[in-house]
């Protein structure tokens, strides 16, 4: 019951009260505040619908998947659109813009740098152990 309240909350809380006219500031919310704290807390509790439901669901897992493109693209992604082709919208669609165009870089991210990277690695590594192993044993 707690999560819905906070997500109303936080949808109606004005965070533009804090900054200058005509800007907001979504890290002064009081409601993002309370939902990040609930839901860090459900999540260290480990166990439930919402650690096993929510968390473990097919989405969460891909998001946590492809969240180092995520935090390593969002700026980036975030230039090109502002920047580089001048996209003066509003926030909401601003944010809809950014992170389908976020989400679609940092998918073809993982799939294409960091599983093969990985796989590069993980060869790299079973070599250097075998070959450790190897020394090791010598007399």
């Amino acid at each position: 019951m707690a999560l819905p309240v906070l997500l109303v909350a936080l949808i109606l809380w004005p965070s533009h009260t804090c900054c200058a006219p005509g800007q907001a500031d979504p890290y002064r919310s009081l409601p993002l505040l309370l939902l990040t704290g609930t839901v860090v807390l459900a999540a260290a509790a480990g166990r439930g619908f919402f650690a096993e439901g929510i968390l473990g669901s097919h989405c969460m897992v891909y998001l946590g998947d492809v969240s180092f493109g995520i935090y390593l693209l969002q700026r980036p992604v975030m230039y090109f659109w502002q920047n580089l082709i001048g996209l003066q919208l509003h926030w909401t669609v601003m944010f809809l813009i950014v992170t389908t165009t976020l989400l679609a870089v940092s998918h073809i991210a993982y799939r294409w740098i960091e599983q093969p990277a990985r796989a590069a690695l993980s060869v790299t590594l079973r070599r250097f152990t075998q070959w450790g192993q190897a020394v090791a044993s010598r007399p």
